[in-house]
């Protein structure tokens, strides 16, 4: 009997020592499963507001850099992943980092300031902190907006400016267009009238015969390829020459060829 009441004891004591052990590791594993979810929630809500940001960036980038061009951005053909490129333009642009400095700065020493009221007025401290806290973050959100639009709209009409003086930077494009296309087909003379005496004659000859590679691409739509034409800027004039867009539609155009100029390999 005292044998076989040791070995019950001691069958029991295991018993309770086994779920003992499997109580804590369960406990365990539920407690970083919870802290898994969490993590993975607040990681899918700061990709959502990076999301809106970047989004919000590139928009504003793009509708002012065209926008000085004369073109609208529903003309264009940009597709949403191309989006993050242009924000990547405004993101590292100097003026940009400059300003993210100063916002980042302000932030910080009034989030000290308003702690410091908080700590100096002892009353219900938890619950304004909470507040605070809560509020502050979305001050934070919303005045990232105004930040965003103005840094974009600098950087896109600095972009703007660049593109104008240094043509190089643009794809010269030279066309042969359809005998069907009305004005620009081979077949059509210019020198006759009435197309001699259109304002816009020069224009035409311009797109028939672009010899001197004066045609830039600009842009894309379904529709048509939209083309900049501009003499050459002069530094000692100190402005920007004038400039001509042309809107070249896609179904006249027989051969579109894209001229990739020759650059120095630094």
């Amino acid at each position: 009997m005292g044998h076989r009441f040791v070995l019950i004891r001691f069958s029991g004591l295991r018993r309770v020592l086994r779920y003992r052990v499997f109580t804590r590791v369960g406990a365990r594993q539920g407690v970083v499963s919870c802290s898994m979810l969490t993590f993975l929630a607040k990681t899918r809500d700061l990709i959502i507001i990076i999301g809106i940001f970047t989004y919000f960036t590139a928009f504003v980038y793009v509708h002012f850099y065209y926008e000085a061009f004369g073109l609208s951005t529903q003309s264009l053909k940009i597709d949403y992943a191309s989006y993050l490129v242009y924000a990547y333009d405004v993101v590292s642009a100097p003026l940009f980092i400059v300003c993210a400095v100063v916002l980042i700065g302000l932030l910080v020493f009034g989030k000290m300031g308003l702690r410091y009221v908080f700590l100096k007025k002892r009353f219900g401290f938890e619950r304004k902190l909470v507040r605070y806290r809560f509020a502050w973050m979305v001050f934070e959100l919303v005045a990232l907006f105004p930040f965003l639009y103005y840094t974009s709209r600098v950087v896109a009409r600095q972009d703007y400016v660049a593109a104008r003086i240094n043509l190089k930077d643009l794809k010269a494009i030279q066309f042969v267009f359809r005998n069907s296309a009305d004005g620009l087909g081979p077949a059509v003379r210019l020198d006759s009238l009435p197309l001699a005496t259109n304002q816009l004659a020069g224009d035409l000859r311009l797109l028939k015969q672009d010899s001197s590679e004066r045609l830039n691409l600009l842009g894309e739509s379904d529709e048509a390829y939209i083309v900049l034409n501009q003499p050459p800027y002069d530094p000692a004039l100190h402005q920007l020459p004038s400039g001509y867009i042309y809107y070249v539609n896609k179904n006249d155009v027989l051969l579109a060829r894209i001229s990739l100029r020759s650059q120095t390999i630094k």
